[in-house]
């Protein structure tokens, strides 16, 4: 079994919720918003590494802090 915590912003659209866990791959909405916007891809991590990924997300200057922003401007929570 593979699970995969989503760390970026919540996207109502896509009906993504931050740290969202997903078990073995996407649903069909994951890959709507991935193809709307690459970056999210980058933004989800597997769950022993939540704690190090959300201090790289909030971290200014990382390269998870700008994929964040990225996916933020594009979900349209800024």
């Amino acid at each position: 079994m593979i699970q995969l915590v989503y760390c970026g912003p919540n996207w109502l659209k896509h009906g993504l919720q931050k740290y969202q866990v997903f078990i073995n791959g996407f649903d069909f909405n994951v890959k709507e918003a991935i193809k709307e916007c690459p970056e999210i891809e980058d933004l989800f991590c597997s769950p022993e590494k939540l704690d190090e990924f959300r201090i790289k997300i909030n971290t200014s200057g990382t390269h998870e802090h700008r994929l964040y922003e990225i996916a933020q401007e594009k979900a349209g929570a800024r």
